[in-house]
């Protein structure tokens, strides 16, 4: 709703300004711009399911080292009732989540191999996006309010750097699912080790058991390292800000050369 919001304030301002005569060759962008964010909220809402899964690992994790301790100060929102109150249920829980965590991982490289070229087009999506808003915005201050023989406004140049902070927005939003897919799995990891660390070393069955467990699974995690991938080219976590902001600084900067030349 607010995706269709914007479109229909954008357009409004548009016409108002520029008339007809030089919208219609905005409307294409207009339209690519719906069906992008349409594309990009199921993505990122499918992304955000695996995160919560994974944040179900954890919490069940957290769950057992509370139990085994009987600390007991650990808010959690998953139910008592999944991990039995005994520790001697412990191995098979863990055992439990070590497949679990193995068939999330299958179906983050599954998630990858069918949305990856999808989250590439994205982010050429959002590159694109700002070096054409980055380019109208120096051509307003290049040649003031009239482009072409239309007269603009100031509300011209706020709506293209409206269009840039959403382009930074859209980015800002994939880039946090991806790094909460590493930041989850890098949890599962220093829950399993200190986990390890916290038991007792004695010659006891269970507790090696328990040991044994934790240590597939910390190896389990290690070992797959799950995240988010733009076809296998770009890793989809916070560093692409740098890639998104690298590209439009330095067409910014050719930009700029060119004009100072003339």
């Amino acid at each position: 709703m607010l995706v269709v919001l914007l479109l229909i304030t954008d357009a409004l301002l548009l016409l108002r300004l520029a008339g007809w005569p030089h919208f219609k060759y905005y409307v294409a962008k207009d339209v690519q711009f719906y069906f992008f964010n349409v594309t990009l909220i199921t993505v990122i809402n499918l992304g955000s399911a695996v995160v919560d899964q994974f944040k179900n690992i954890n919490e069940s994790l957290a769950l057992m080292a509370s139990r085994w301790y009987d600390r007991g100060t650990i808010t959690l929102t998953v139910r008592k009732e999944r991990i039995g109150y005994k520790p001697d249920s412990f191995p098979a829980e863990l055992r439990r989540l070590q497949q679990y965590h193995n068939r999330l991982c299958d179906l983050i490289d599954k998630f990858n191999e069918v949305m990856g070229s999808v989250l590439l087009l994205a982010i050429l999506y959002i590159v694109t996006s700002l070096l054409w808003d980055v380019s109208a915005v120096i051509e307003f201050f290049v040649k003031g309010c009239v482009i072409e023989g239309v007269r603009l406004d100031d509300l011209v140049l706020l709506d293209f750097l409206f269009w840039i902070l959403i382009s930074i927005g859209q980015t800002m939003f994939m880039a946090r699912v991806g790094n909460a897919v590493v930041d989850e799995n890098k949890r599962t990891l220093n829950y399993c080790y200190e986990f390890m660390n916290k038991l007792p070393s004695i010659p006891d069955t269970l507790v090696q058991r328990i040991r044994d467990n934790l240590r597939e699974l910390a190896n389990q995690v290690e070992a797959r390292r799950p995240a988010l991938t733009a076809a296998g080219i770009v890793k989809i976590d916070f560093r692409i800000l740098g890639i998104v902001t690298t590209n439009t600084v330095t067409y910014v900067v050719v930009v700029l050369q060119f004009l100072f030349k003339q």
